[in-house]
């Protein structure tokens, strides 16, 4: 199996994301920069030399995203994605036909490699939270209050305030937020969106 580090990489609400070059089954398809692990590196020690390679940037490497295993006709690449922050420098464009940071949004709708495809999904649900008026599928209605990043995973965490009780907070990751949830042999989302809260409401 071939093993591959992905990173991912947010800078102000959006993700570093390349299009493929080449004429293989990914060519002309979105993906998250990384690369083959070579023998003797660790999976975050891949990523930062591709990173170098790739990019010009200095990453520093978070948390596991996710851990895909993905049969293409010709192989078998096990993918993991590392949350991911450019320590310095500005990435510049080495090998992709195309760089760019993308709207959580279009991380949804653009054509990405069929290993990347689920887990771009996600992400677009979890970078485009907004803050506003959310209610849980049991019921109990909660503040969004805004996306804060893990100081050691760098994950996406919401930041979110009962609009009961005592108004207690909490601090969860983004992902589980949008997720889905099974109760009674039928899947919901976790929490789904009621509106804005204005600033004069009182909660």
């Amino acid at each position: 199996m071939i093993e591959v580090a992905a990173a991912i990489i947010e800078k102000q609400g959006k993700i570093l994301i390349g299009k493929r070059r080449g004429s293989g089954s990914c060519a002309g398809l979105w993906e998250f920069p990384g690369g083959k692990q070579e023998p003797g590196e660790t999976l975050p020690e891949a990523l930062r030399r591709e990173c170098r390679e790739e990019l010009g940037i200095a990453v520093s490497v978070g948390g596991l995203c996710a851990r895909i295993v993905h049969q293409y006709p010709d192989r078998e690449v096990g993918l993991s994605f590392f949350y991911a922050m450019a320590e310095d420098g500005v990435p510049e464009n080495r090998v992709h036909e195309e760089l760019r940071w993308a709207e959580p949004e279009e991380l949804a709708r653009l054509p990405f490699c069929p290993a990347d495809m689920e887990l771009a999904a996600s992400l677009a649900a979890a970078y485009g939270l907004r803050p506003g008026r959310y209610r849980h599928y049991k019921g109990k209605e909660y503040r969004l209050l805004a996306l804060a990043r893990h100081s050691e995973t760098l994950e996406p965490m919401a930041v979110y305030q009962a609009l009961y009780g005592e108004g207690d907070v909490w601090v969860r990751p983004a992902r589980m937020f949008v997720e889905i949830v099974m109760k009674g042999g039928k899947s919901f989302p976790r929490f789904v969106r009621m509106g804005e809260i204005s600033e004069n409401s009182g909660v």
